[in-house]
């Protein structure tokens, strides 16, 4: 910082014996002037998003503000995420790559090239080194940096679409060949679920595998379909026996919270068939049999 120094005439006086000669003032910045060095390291004032934001757009840029002009250090930021309770590093952004990191006096912007995961709980790290205030003494003094999990955290938003659960989304399971034929269809997403209000077209439909007719449509309001959590319950009327079937879903039938669709079913992806549960019957007899007039059962040719 840069400071001089002004004053009256006649505030100051020589020590000779009265009358005292008096000295002239100063009022300009010309003759007297000294400089105070910058030690101050910058601060963070503010951020966007603030620490502790929810749905966060995976694009939106990153802004910091200082107190002061800042400018590139030696360093880099990272966005991290804690999987299993390990820290785990999304993006490394070098603080020179001037396509991810723009500085301008005392904002730094952050648009990381790569848009950030959905619905996950983030933090941001910088370096100790990787930015610096401006100074003309080439002594320039360092910001602090971010080192813990809560000075800018942030959630972003849930943009990804319920999915079944590959172990245990589809029961009966697919391919299957011992499905009881009033044997519920019984779907498990990785999410919490709803159905949406029926307008007419969001339905359940179950097909003839062989012949491709459409056997059953079950509106997804209906009563046939229940929802508890992340699973979807489905009463179908009663299947065939021993009959091959595949089940589609509309794309607009199902969602979470926030209003992502299911992608539905449109092909051949989830098929099963009926067990064969009829009881056999004799269908021909050799030698024939017939019942004679007084209730007698013999061999027709005895």
């Amino acid at each position: 910082l840069n400071y001089h120094v002004e004053y009256d005439a006649g505030i100051v006086k020589d020590q000779t014996i009265e009358p005292f000669n008096e000295i002239e003032g100063v009022n300009d910045n010309s003759k007297i002037k000294f400089k105070i060095e910058d030690i101050e390291e910058p601060n963070l004032e503010s951020t966007i998003p603030i620490t502790l934001a929810v749905n966060v757009l995976l694009t939106e840029p990153i802004i910091l503000t200082f107190n002061e002009n800042v400018q590139a250090g030696i360093g880099n930021i990272y966005i991290k995420t804690d999987i299993d309770g390990v820290e785990t590093i999304i993006q490394t952004i070098d603080i020179t790559d001037n396509t991810q990191v723009i500085f301008n006096n005392t904002l730094v912007t952050i648009t990381p090239a790569t848009p950030l995961p959905s619905f996950t709980v983030l933090y941001i790290h910088i370096d100790n080194t990787a930015i610096t205030d401006i100074t003309t003494n080439n002594n320039h003094n360092l910001y602090i940096g971010i080192s813990d999990k809560t000075t800018l955290t942030f959630t972003t938003k849930d943009t990804e679409p319920p999915i079944l659960n590959e172990l245990i989304g589809k029961d009966p399971p697919h391919e299957d060949i011992t499905v009881e034929d009033d044997q519920p269809i019984i779907l498990t997403f990785n999410e919490n679920v709803f159905v949406e209000n029926n307008d007419g077209n969001q339905s359940i439909q179950i097909y003839n595998k062989d012949t491709l007719e459409l056997k059953q449509t079950i509106l997804i309001d209906s009563d046939r379909v229940s929802v508890v959590d992340k699973v979807v319950t489905i009463t179908p009327f009663k299947f065939d026996t021993l009959t091959p079937y595949y089940i589609n879903i509309t794309s607009n039938a199902i969602k979470d919270d926030v209003d992502n669709f299911y992608l539905g079913i449109d092909d051949l992806s989830y098929t099963f068939t009926t067990k064969d549960t009829e009881s056999p019957i004799i269908t021909q007899y050799n030698p024939l049999r017939t019942v004679t007039d007084d209730g007698i059962t013999k061999d027709i040719n005895s």
